[in-house]
């Protein structure tokens, strides 16, 4: 029995949407398009159905990673599986039979890697790079546009991995894959590119090919975190667990302006949101199913976690524009957290009297001039929740939500909660009811929205 899901994974191919899970017991399953057999299940007809990967039971993985084709995982022993079209190498395994071309999950061999400990992947469409614990580049893949960094003479095709060269020699700090191109940030915040720069993209004064790395000139990026902890006091109160790392690039101080660059995330919930539906083959009209219910259940629940921690801060640290487009999907997923609060221009600490902010999710109490406090967050996160499960909380209620028993009783206790997060009495205490200081605290919400999810 699948009692809770531990890492979730959703990408698109050219005929529709995949997802891939990996449950409590160590057991991993998908279902989706399947267009280049990007579910490992060694064939590319479309999955309805929810299927284990066999070949992926009890591997204890932590992460997924996919190009346009082709998918990876890691697993928490730093063994790394691989799966889906290998035709151009991407897989870094030898060229498959072509009659049979859809690769079901192989292990990549680690002596290829010098048996070192995978620190970050990064994928393009059809290369992947890899980034070890001792700061050495791997890559492999297509090569076509001198995206692997190993020169023109190394257009990869039989599951060849090459460790990228730089020089002079640089201790690397990150890795990052575009479609056909790959930059490295090194420890001193320089910046190396290569592959395609038909349009000048990668910073180099030509639009060639660059077949290795090259340092882009006049990009420095120097790691000062302690610097913004004193120039802004919510930055100090957010610290590691709001931002990740921030990092100031060099000259940007100028006029006593400073910039702030923080992690690349891969995506937005308004973007899942839009395509969800479809994902899970139901008009937006239609009721959920048990599976799509889950899911969204986590998806909730995780955000409540992060505006919780917020709120727990002290002082507690008010976001007061949270909405859909400023909740961000993480591009490398750590701890098993997916999803990241973004856009905090308008945070502030205690309490505050402005109106500014999204009106679709904002609390009536802003918008009369009042002093709030950080329930205004939960109205939000109410409104948010509309948008996942499909509720509109001032809709008569729905008695009968599905055919599932067990799904209606869920469906209505997820009302009760969501009516609670929106509470805003104005007439209170003179007429009866809870008013908006009662809405309950998102570490309550998740001790009730924990059972509906199981």
């Amino acid at each position: 029995m699948i009692k809770w899901i531990q890492l979730f994974h959703v990408f698109d191919d050219e005929r529709g949407y995949n997802i891939l899970f990996v449950t409590n017991r160590g057991l991993v399953y998908g279902f989706g398009s399947n267009y280049y057999g990007s579910l490992g299940l060694g064939h590319n007809r479309y999955v309805r159905e929810i299927q284990e990967i066999e070949r992926l039971r009890h591997k204890n993985i932590t992460q997924f990673f996919n190009g346009d084709d082709f998918v990876l995982a890691l697993t928490q022993h730093n063994c790394l599986y691989g799966w889906g079209l290998n035709n151009k190498g991407q897989l870094g395994l030898e060229l498959p039979n072509m009659d049979f071309p859809f690769i079901k999950p192989e292990l990549i061999n680690p002596e290829n890697m010098e048996n070192k400990s995978i620190y970050q992947i990064s994928c393009g469409y059809y290369h992947t790079m890899i980034l070890t614990s001792d700061r050495f580049v791997y890559g492999w893949g297509f090569n076509m546009y001198g995206q692997l960094g190993c020169g023109p003479d190394s257009d990869i095709q039989n599951g060849t991995i090459f460790r990228v060269n730089f020089s002079p020699n640089h201790e690397i700090k990150s890795i990052y894959c575009c479609p056909y191109s790959s930059f490295a940030i090194t420890s001193k915040g320089e910046v190396f590119s290569w592959g395609r720069n038909g349009w000048y993209n990668l910073g180099h004064n030509s639009s060639g090919n660059i077949w290795k790395p090259q340092l882009i000139e006049d990009m420095t990026v120097v790691s000062e975190v302690n610097q913004y902890k004193r120039l802004y006091k919510e930055l100090h109160l957010l610290g590691s667990g709001g931002f990740e790392e921030v990092m100031n690039y060099g000259n940007w101080d100028e006029d006593n302006v400073y910039n702030i660059l923080m992690e690349l995330c891969s995506d937005s919930l308004q973007n899942i949101l839009q395509h969800k539906p479809q994902v899970f083959g139901r008009q937006p009209e239609e009721p959920m199913n048990s599976i799509e219910f889950y899911i969204s259940c986590h998806i909730f629940k995780e955000i409540l976690e992060c505006v919780q921690y917020l709120h727990e801060l002290n002082p507690p640290v008010i976001h007061r524009d949270l909405k859909p487009d400023n909740i961000l999907v993480a591009k490398t997923v750590r701890n098993g957290r997916f999803f990241k609060i973004g856009n905090f221009c308008l945070a502030t600490v205690h309490q505050d009297s402005s109106d500014k902010g999204d009106l679709r999710y904002q609390a009536p109490e802003v918008g009369r001039g009042v002093v709030y406090n950080h329930k205004i967050d939960v109205y939000s996160l109410a409104k948010i929740a509309e948008n996942i499960f499909g509720i509109h909380l001032e809709d008569k209620p729905l008695h009968k939500y599905s055919d599932n028993e067990v799904m209606n009783k869920c469906w209505l206790k997820l009302t009760e909660i969501l009516h609670s997060m929106s509470y805003y009495n104005w007439n209170h205490p003179h007429i009866p009811g809870p008013h908006w200081t009662d809405r309950p605290e998102c570490s309550q919400d998740q001790v009730v929205l924990g059972p509906l999810g199981e």
